[in-house]
């Protein structure tokens, strides 16, 4: 590991241990065939982030099985990877951000609040429980986020306020102003229903690992977390999100109405299995199941 950063004590190492990444294995898990050339560019950082999207799963299920979340990247590489299973925001971006740097791309690691800043229910600050990337290429900022579920397909410019599309999903990143107790930031936006809707709001400060543990752990444990409280998983394709939360699969397509569907049991279980394309035994569909949403 290499010395990245001195604090007036001992030299820190590579607090994010890329050296354990098995790039070769996680290429072979989102389908890029090997010997491609992945140069540091805009067509690489797109390619790696639609096919991470389209091949791993967005899900929390290790959370409602009671055995929580790791965010240490050796631990993150074996559910992902080797056990072909999803997970949430801080699992996949730490998995792509190693991917990134191993590449020779600048990554730096942001933690957001999901939805606008301020919750107007509960009149107070939403908790900081989102994990995203900044990448600088080529003198311009790109927002990375393999991590969001029903979220990007493809990075988009920081350099821009203006709408940046995807195939039947047009995003846009607005900047924010700072507060005493807040920096300037910014706010990614999804037009739907032809309504600008606020996925996250993120500012610019840097993140070091143990904030991202932090973060993982009031959001894999807090009794208000949506992660405690709803069975979710989604996939994201290239023209569809299927979201499964609890009883309910919403389809939505590219530029299309929803559709909801509230699942029997079996149909349940025959579509978790069909969303993680991953193997889960009776007993953990059977826990699942009996939780409480």
């Amino acid at each position: 590991m290499t010395t990245t950063e001195r604090t007036g004590g001992p030299l820190l190492q590579d607090e994010w241990d890329i050296a354990v990444l098995d790039l070769p294995a996680y290429l072979a898990r989102i389908g890029i065939a090997p010997g491609t050339a992945l140069p540091v560019s805009r067509e690489t950082l797109r390619l790696l982030h639609r096919a991470h999207v389209q091949h791993i799963p967005f899900e929390n299920l290790d959370v409602r099985l009671g055995r929580g979340i790791a965010v240490e990247l050796a631990a993150v590489q074996d559910k992902l990877v080797r056990d072909r299973r999803g997970g949430y925001c801080f699992e996949h971006n730490q998995l792509f951000a190693a991917v990134l740097e191993r590449l020779g791309f600048r990554v730096t690691r942001l933690i957001g609040r999901v939805g606008d800043d301020l919750d107007p229910v509960a009149a107070r600050r939403r908790p900081r429980s989102h994990l995203v990337l900044q990448v600088l290429l080529d003198g311009e900022r790109r927002l990375a986020d393999v991590g969001f579920g029903p979220g990007l397909l493809e990075p988009i410019s920081f350099e821009t306020d203006q709408p940046q599309h995807q195939p039947g999903w047009p995003y846009r990143l607005i900047r924010t102003d700072g507060t005493p107790t807040d920096p300037a930031g910014w706010r990614l936006q999804e037009l739907r229903g032809g309504v600008w809707s606020t996925m996250y709001t993120v500012d610019e400060q840097p993140q070091h690992a143990i904030d991202v543990a932090m973060a993982n752990h009031y959001t894999a444990t807090h009794p208000r977390s949506r992660f405690t409280t709803r069975t979710i998983l989604i996939r994201r394709d290239a023209d569809r999100v299927r979201s499964l939360i609890d009883r309910v699969l919403t389809v939505s397509g590219a530029g299309g109405p929803e559709q909801e569907h509230e699942l029997t049991d079996p149909q349940w279980q025959r579509t978790v299995l069909e969303l993680l394309d991953a193997p889960l035994s009776d007993a953990e569909l059977d826990t699942l199941l009996s939780r409480p949403a």
